[in-house]
């Protein structure tokens, strides 16, 4: 599975990457084209820091849900096993790009890697099934942003990391309830 994602919600990729059973030989990539961002968020500025930078930076300030906790340490006890690779747009040009690629099939188009951009909205995009010639020429597009990109991977897990802090009982539960 490759995914090139344009714009991703770090919450709905936490979800994927937990809720995925990882079969021997299988291998996740994704790719960050700009911050993995909240979904319902206002504003973002790009402060001309690395991109890694600001992604840590955003996540920090804003925390994470507690309802997303389990997934989290599913997440990284999956990282430490199974073939999974995650990426950032490297240099100073953002990708922008939509790929979400399968063994059966490649989906490319309008549609960020977010719940609204996923299921939420009116999007554009197109598929094409294994074995067609626009498959493999778009296969080629995909693989050529992943090579472009910058590995992600422990800054990734570090990020996890910072977002698994100790609370107390009442902070716990006043997340979950605001939650």
């Amino acid at each position: 599975v490759l995914v090139i994602a344009g714009y991703a919600s770090l919450d709905r990729v936490i979800r994927f990457l937990a809720g995925r059973d990882y079969a021997p030989g299988g291998q996740v990539r994704i790719l960050f084209g700009n911050e993995p961002f909240a979904s319902k968020r206002d504003t973002w500025k790009l402060s001309g820091d690395r991109l890694e930078d600001e992604v840590r930076d955003y996540w920090l300030e804003r925390g994470i849900s507690v309802l997303r906790s389990g997934d989290i340490v599913r997440v990284k006890q999956v990282l430490d096993v199974a073939d999974i690779q995650i990426r950032t747009a490297s240099g100073n040009r953002p990708v922008h790009a939509k790929i979400y690629v399968s063994p059966q099939a490649l989906t490319l188009g309008s549609s960020n890697y977010t719940d609204n951009g996923l299921a939420g909205q009116s999007e554009a995009n197109v598929r094409f099934l294994v074995g067609t010639p626009q498959y493999k020429e778009a296969r080629l597009l995909a693989e050529g942003i992943w090579d472009g990109g910058a590995d992600y991977r422990e800054e990734f897990l570090r990020l996890l990391d910072a977002l698994l802090k100790a609370v107390t009982w009442q902070e716990a539960l006043a997340r979950a309830c605001a939650a």
